[in-house]
């Protein structure tokens, strides 16, 4: 229903769509309730699956103008200093391989 309630809205503003923030944590179920923080045994598979889902739903639609990441940090070794656990960040996880597939153009 989410989608179809964002393409009407497309067809009447008539501009791109763009998802200001879309993040998955690496938890069992993530994709149920994306904006929890807490909860939800391990699950890196998890997280990429959510991406891929995102994908695959919106990439096809023209109006879709993309999205912005969260949550990742703009010093790689954050992550590796002081850990991310279960949380949001896809560096170093499959959700990483996944995002560069889909983001990374090949040659």
């Amino acid at each position: 229903p989410h989608v179809r309630r964002l393409n009407d809205w497309q067809a009447r503003i008539q501009r791109p769509v763009i998802f200001t923030e879309a993040g998955y944590r690496t938890a069992k179920g993530t994709w149920r309730k994306p904006w929890e923080d807490k909860g939800g045994a391990f699950d890196e598979a998890a997280q990429a699956h959510a991406y891929e889902a995102m994908f695959t739903v919106f990439a096809p639609r023209t109006w879709w103008g993309g999205f912005y990441l969260w949550k990742t940090f703009t010093d790689p070794a954050r992550t590796s200093r002081w850990g991310d656990g279960d949380g949001f960040s896809f560096r170093n996880r499959a959700a990483e391989r996944l995002l560069q597939r889909w983001l990374i153009p090949t040659r």
